[in-house]
């Protein structure tokens, strides 16, 4: 009998994966000693808890899920953070943080109203070429034209009148 077996249980209370970092601590009854990996994707901590969980890979803790917590790590989202000291997540982040749609109020992103037309649908018109100008500059040039033949042609009739 190895020192996995036995009738007080098993030595070695990682055989399954114990939640530590080095990921060796499982029972190797071949070798009657509890010196073998953890099993792949065992849940291992690599003592970080803003990486989020982690998992034994090989004999070796890796593969971490990411921040826990989403918050004003640039996420956009508004949440909460994460605190590696106290290994929990903050309250939501401050109003006023620049969120992806335009800033924190409350914990939820609040859409922002274009700065250059406040109320308006956001649409922009830059200036005009001059391949966009002439067509307005003639008719306005045409309709002077016009109005001045007509204004003579009026001035004539009232002369002959006369």
């Amino acid at each position: 009998a190895g020192v996995c077996g036995g009738s007080s249980g098993d030595p070695c209370a990682a055989s399954v994966g114990d939640g530590d970092a080095d990921c060796q601590e499982a029972c190797d009854e071949a070798a009657d000693s509890c010196t073998a990996n953890d099993p792949d994707g065992s849940v291992c901590d690599d003592g970080s808890f803003c990486n989020g969980t982690e998992t034994c890979t090989g004999g070796a803790c890796s593969g971490s899920t990411g921040d826990p917590c989403a918050g004003p790590d640039g996420d956009g989202d508004c949440a909460g953070s994460c605190d590696e000291v106290t290994d929990s997540c903050t309250a939501d982040d401050p109003d006023g943080t620049p969120c992806s749609e335009g800033t924190c109020q409350s914990g939820v992103c609040e859409p922002g109203e274009d700065p250059g037309k406040p109320g308006g649908c956001g649409c922009r018109v830059g200036p005009m070429s001059f391949s966009q100008r002439w067509p307005v500059a003639l008719l306005l040039g045409l309709g002077l034209v016009f109005a001045r033949r007509r204004r003579r042609t009026t001035q004539a009739r009232k002369v002959g009148e006369k």
